[in-house]
């Protein structure tokens, strides 16, 4: 056992980052969550994508180069499509150097939609930049109107055998 530092009480060493995130949190004044933030917005976008046809691969936490998301599918005549998604779930909207950077981890010659997920939406810069550089934004409404059209069993193909050996492939 290990004492805490800031209780003086027992604690189990290997829940040490858990209890450090919610002492420093509490320090900051921030409130404690109990789930990094942004993971909960990643599972939500990934379970509105299926519903609309999209095979959707989760990146590892590190080494993403700000993909969260990878979604493909291939239409009628055997186009493949891809999709890379930036989830940011600020509390307030997310300026154009999110944008910025965004734009910087598209491949070159590479036809892939971004797509930049904030609830609290974007300034009018950042706004703007994704217009010249078509990158999609879907803030809180548009997330509600994605929803609203998903039946609870299209949910179900976030948990799909192919989509979870997806989801493992980007894990290794």
């Amino acid at each position: 056992m290990l004492l805490s530092l800031f209780s003086g009480e027992e604690t189990d060493p290997s829940n040490w980052l858990s209890i450090m995130s919610y002492t420093w949190g509490n320090y900051c004044g921030m409130k404690h969550h109990t789930k990094p933030s942004g993971l909960e917005l990643e599972v939500r976008c990934a379970r509105i994508l299926p519903a609309y046809g999209w095979l959707v691969k989760r990146t590892p936490r590190s080494r993403e180069g700000g993909i969260d998301l990878i979604a493909t599918k291939v239409d009628a005549v055997g186009i493949g499509q891809t999709i890379y998604v930036q989830c940011k779930d600020h509390t307030r909207p997310v300026g154009v150097e999110v944008v910025r950077e965004f734009v910087g981890v598209l491949p070159v010659g590479k036809n892939i939609q971004l797509i930049l997920v904030s609830p609290a939406g974007v300034t009018a810069d950042a706004a703007w930049l994704a217009k010249q550089r078509d990158v999609k934004i879907w803030d809180e409404p548009a997330l509600q109107d994605l929803e609203s059209t998903v039946k609870p069993d299209e949910e179900a193909g976030l948990g799909s055998p192919e989509t979870k050996l997806k989801r493992e492939e980007l894990r290794d």
